[in-house]
């Protein structure tokens, strides 16, 4: 068997992420280096106890190798509707400069192509639309070429064609992958500031994509030998906080950036917002410095940290799925590959369409949980039942804390930030009852039918999203058709092992509050809504699929379900004696172990 990979550059690291098959969550390796690094190696060693052998060489396709970081920072006082607000100063400055910076490449005498990473879709096509603006004329497949993984079939097959005559290639990196750019010499890549440890794998592998032989004239040609440009950029956002007791300020509201009644900043303030961005600056520096050195492990075989050599090597997690998915699964899939196209071609009404329909479909489900028996009674006492005790007696509870313990035996759960999630050992009872006035005669219609299908056979959208929508979302809205005389129940049942539930904490203790205000079914914006943003904060702290539910509407308290194929093996990988550090916790446990002895 031959494993090719050029994220895996230390043998000590291949059998530590690939002798086990459990899954393991993203990471950095770190290592001191062992001996002076060669362009070429060669490594026998055992791997589960087989003879394997590895090869790995140091080096990057250019004779000169120039790197720029340019770093961004805001610093910003909190107000209250801080995270609310549309105004990008930050994005807005990162893009700016990345548009000069094209624009600058692009008039310069030499021929050379441009890669430019982003890993936000709709980052990239605001960048194209300011250079087609301030060119005149940008034109796709002569001027540049967009690769994400939302290309269609047709798509691919242009991007083969035209890949080494455009001047600007806009990326992101689940389309870049196997795919080289011979022509290109300035690489310009923004550093994301989420998922750090699997983007900075990505970044390792993007900048060598400007590599290979190209033909010119019946010649081959390569510019590999030639000098080469790297420029990285990162922004962060430095929030500092003012104190309102200095002058009677409601803490609740917007802060005026006077402090003092004269128009001035008060010394309080300025501490804070120096701190604040103290605190920003370290951050940036300690992305910068890891990103260097795992630039020097792939390119040089390792780096300088401090007066040591050591290698850095950023990897993506490791899991294996489980096999089955429910009709309910299949559909929240199918919506969520439609709105990211929309998100793409937001001219192409019909996906909206589709989505909206099939979300106003399914939008009343009731959801219960049962043992094996067909019961809802358990030996354990579930979280959802003390939902409602807590709210009533949580002040009794706390008078003496010793008193928790007389709650008895309660069914295991993780807390995680302000969130609780708990792994269910029950069958999960789904039930959809779609009214016959509201849902199936406004949605389920024939042309709702039609548009599914125009979508699914036509090439100019992905594979991914043509066969999602010939899974079971049409064989559904063509039976409500048929039955479109009367209200329909839709049941499912599922016990999948790697099923959960979360629940903010603040179910606990504001029951009263939270259902009043669902209740009110309060206006807002999908982007603020409950449910997008519980789901936001999941898929940041895990990777998770399958999210329930899926209309936007909750009765009583926010919630959401899930299936995760690795949450249970990345929370018990966090207090190995493998870890020191970790993205979402500190290993309490690990800096115990490593205390000296007296």
């Amino acid at each position: 068997m031959i494993v090719a990979d050029a994220s895996i550059v230390d043998k000590d690291v291949i059998t530590q992420h690939l002798s086990q098959p459990s899954p393991e969550p993203d990471k950095i390796y770190f290592r001191l280096a062992k001996q002076s690094p060669n362009p070429l190696t060669i490594e026998t060693f055992q791997f589960r106890n087989l003879p394997a052998c590895a090869i790995n060489t140091n080096s990057y396709p250019a004779r000169e190798l120039n790197i720029t970081y340019k770093i961004f920072i805001e610093s910003v006082k909190f107000t209250s509707n801080l995270f609310q607000s549309e105004k990008r100063t930050l994005v807005e400055k990162m893009q700016t400069r990345l548009a000069e910076d094209i624009y600058q490449l692009l008039n310069q005498p030499d021929a050379s192509q441009i890669l430019v990473y982003i890993q936000d879709k709709k980052r990239l096509q605001e960048l194209i639309e300011t250079l087609r603006k301030r060119r005149g004329k940008f034109e796709p497949y002569r001027d540049y070429l967009e690769i994400h993984a939302s290309l269609g079939e047709a798509e691919k097959l242009r991007i083969q064609t035209y890949k080494q005559d455009v001047k600007v290639v806009f990326m992101t990196s689940s389309a870049s992958r196997g795919l080289s750019f011979p022509k290109a010499k300035h690489i310009l890549v923004e550093i994301p500031r989420f998922q750090i440890e699997k983007n900075l794998m990505e970044v390792i592998q993007v900048i060598y994509r400007a590599r290979g032989e190209y033909e010119e004239n019946g010649v081959r040609q390569t510019l590999d030998t030639e000098e080469k440009s790297l420029i990285f950029y990162l922004g962060d956002r430095a929030v500092y906080y003012s104190n309102p007791k200095s002058v009677g300020e409601d803490v609740g509201g917007p802060q005026p950036l006077s402090q003092n009644g004269r128009g001035e900043k008060t010394d309080d303030d300025e501490t804070e917002r120096q701190l604040s961005m103290q605190e920003s600056i370290l951050n940036l520096l300690n992305i910068l410095l890891i990103l260097k050195l795992s630039m020097m492990t792939r390119i040089f075989g390792s780096g300088p940290l401090g007066r040591k050599d050591c290698l850095i090597i950023p990897i993506g997690g490791k899991s294996v799925s489980t096999a089955g998915m429910t009709l309910s699964g299949q559909i929240t899939h199918l919506i969520r590959e439609l709105k990211n196209e929309y998100r793409q071609k937001p001219s192409h009404g019909i996906l909206q369409d589709i989505f909206t329909s099939l979300e106003g479909l399914l939008s009343h489900a009731e959801f219960i949980l049962m043992d094996e028996t067909g019961t809802e009674k358990t030996m354990q006492k579930s979280y959802l039942s003390l939902r409602e005790e807590f709210n009533t007696q949580f002040t009794q509870y706390c008078n003496r804390l010793d008193q928790l313990l007389d709650l008895g035996n309660i069914e295991p759960g993780h807390l995680v930030g302000s969130l609780l999630i708990v792994p269910i050992h029950h069958r999960l009872e789904e039930s959809y009852e779609i009214r016959l006035q509201q849902q199936i005669r406004r949605y389920a219609t024939d042309e709702l039918i039609k548009k599914m299908f125009a979508v699914s056979k036509s090439l100019e959208y992905p594979e991914n999203l043509r066969s999602a929508i010939r899974g079971g979302a049409v064989e559904l809205v063509e039976l409500l058709r048929h039955e479109a005389t009367r209200t329909q129940w839709f049941e499912q049942y599922s016990n999948n092992t790697d099923q959960y539930y979360l629940m903010p904490l603040f179910n606990f203790i504001a029951g009263e509050a939270i259902a009043e205000y669902f209740k009110e079914e309060p206006d807002e914006e999908e982007n603020q809504e409950f449910r997008t943003l519980l789901s936001r904060y999941l898929h940041s702290l895990y990777p998770a699929y399958n999210t329930l539910p899926i209309g936007r509407k909750y009765r009583e308290f926010p919630f959401l379900l899930f299936r995760s194929y690795s949450l249970e093996q990345m929370r018990a990988k966090m207090f190995s004696d493998k870890y020191l550090l970790n993205s979402h916790e500190l290993n309490v446990l690990n800096l115990i172990l490593s205390r000296e002895e007296k």
